[in-house]
């Protein structure tokens, strides 16, 4: 009876069928980093919206091209750290070393996103968004990703990475990418990447050891780290607090609004990582939530502004 059953099991594993169409979408879909992607092409959009005050046919041009671009440049990163994301924890059920994919498929894959983003970005949307598209791709592959094995202080090319993306969607709209709005929304979101990378440090320090990669741990003590991530987030709540001098609208009402607001996350986000001072061995995760949903809410509070001032003006 054990032997039949047995039987019937391996007859139907051979009946499902391999690497399923939906299988196959979802191994591509985390090749490309679909959370990350989702988030970087999120900015790229809300980076529109603070340009324009609305959505538009442009808007979607912006969040295609952005999202395109950017599976390709995340498929990049993986295979450029195939050999290390094996040994982490962390990382090695990713497509490349679970075997879920092959390198020149990886490849292909990477090679097509990437050039379909910018055709978007360069023919749909116009060429300075092309431009930073292209700028990104670069600081996070040709310059983030092999200085991250040399330096525990990759964290800086890193954080302008994140920034950038806000970039393509402002100027697809406005061609000064020097306007004090756009450059504090880039600052913000600058600042917030420091402790967002070291958080996670401090949570996969042993796996980053493991792999070999430079730590900042390694010069200094984790309680000093601490520290200073603590001092960040302080510098990160601090510049939020600039956006309404820089929103160019005569709604005072909704400048005071937006300040409340945040000043009320940011005392809510502080008194979360008071627990950074702490003797404990153990970062929580939700801290790392935390401060992703801080910016998050912020982001959204400041072009939610920009789109009411827009309606009722």
């Amino acid at each position: 009876m054990e032997n039949e059953n047995n039987i019937n099991y391996e007859k139907s594993n051979l009946n499902k069928p391999k690497n399923s169409f939906k299988e196959k979408i979802l191994v591509l879909l985390e090749l490309g980093k679909i959370r990350i992607t989702t988030a970087v092409s999120f900015t790229a959009l809300l980076g529109y919206v603070l340009a324009k005050g609305n959505l538009d046919l442009t808007s979607i041009n912006v969040f295609i091209g952005t999202f395109l671009l950017s599976l390709g440049s995340s498929a990049f990163n993986q295979i450029q750290e195939e050999k290390y994301d094996k040994i982490m924890q962390r990382t090695k059920l990713r497509p490349l070393p679970s075997k879920k994919i092959d390198k020149n498929s990886a490849i292909a894959f990477a090679v097509i996103f990437s050039c379909l983003g910018m055709f978007v970005l360069v023919e749909f949307v116009g060429m300075l968004p092309f431009i930073f598209g292209f700028i990104t791709l670069i600081f996070y592959n040709v310059i983030y990703t092999p200085m991250k094995r040399v330096s525990s202080f990759a964290v800086i090319p890193g954080s302008i990475v994140g920034a950038l993306p806000p970039l393509i969607g402002w100027t697809a709209f406005n061609s000064n990418f020097l306007d004090p709005l756009i450059v504090s929304f880039c600052f913000f979101i600058f600042v917030w990447q420091i402790p967002h990378f070291w958080i996670l440090l401090l949570i996969y320090k042993d796996d980053y050891k493991l792999a070999e990669y430079p730590m900042i741990t390694d010069t200094m003590e984790v309680k000093r780290l601490r520290n200073i991530i603590f001092i960040w987030i302080i510098s990160l709540c601090l510049t939020s607090l600039f956006f309404p001098y820089f929103i160019e609208d005569n709604y005072y009402f909704n400048k005071i609004i937006i300040l409340i607001a945040n000043l009320a996350l940011s005392v809510k986000l502080i008194n979360q990582t008071k627990k950074l001072l702490s003797d404990q061995e153990v970062v929580p995760k939700y801290l790392f939530k935390s401060i992703n949903l801080y910016v998050m809410w912020i982001l959204i509070i400041v072009v939610l502004d920009k789109i009411i001032s827009n309606l009722i003006r």
